[in-house]
């Protein structure tokens, strides 16, 4: 694992034929590339978290952003992104939480709630059901949107390498 996320999303990027013979000439060229994608993607990824659908609280999400690429033994090259918060798969994928009943730290205590009508409840315990909570993707979202880049970089590397300029 490139980060140290339990999770992470992984594309193997396979270049056509082309890429590969052109690669043979000047490999650096689709490594410069792959690293531009890498820093768009954690570049989106970020803006995706301050502007998309969560409401920032601590930044730790934004924080732990990270993305790699890695050139693996058949010519393909993977890409793994992921966050190095503990909550971003649940947000990331959705998640489901079972039913539980929650009681006070201290036994002798009690739980306090506030409802929704602004009434103050007191309570020995508190019967939570059980939830699933939507996804909120931040990195598969940042990965589709750097990948027309990608391609339009080698192309544009290869065109100045053969070309000129």
């Amino acid at each position: 694992m490139a980060g140290e996320s339990l999770f992470e999303i992984e594309w193997t990027i396979t270049p056509p034929d082309l890429f590969r013979r052109l690669a043979r000439l000047d490999p650096t060229i689709i490594e410069d590339a792959l690293n531009a994608m890498r820093l768009r993607v954690i570049a989106s990824a970020k803006r995706y978290a301050t502007d998309g659908p969560l409401h920032v609280r601590t930044g730790r999400l934004r924080a732990g952003l990270y993305a790699t690429v890695t050139k693996t033994g058949g010519g393909d090259w993977e890409l793994h992104a992921g966050s190095t918060a503990d909550y971003w798969p649940a947000l990331e994928r959705g998640a489901t939480y079972p039913a539980r009943t929650v009681r006070p730290r201290d036994p002798q205590g009690v739980l306090r709630f506030v409802t929704k009508g602004g009434d103050v409840v007191f309570s020995r315990y508190a019967n939570i059901p059980a939830y699933t909570t939507q996804p909120k993707p931040v990195v598969e979202p940042a990965m589709r949107e750097a990948w027309p880049q990608l391609v339009a970089d080698v192309r544009e590397g290869y065109r100045k390498a053969v070309f000129g300029g």
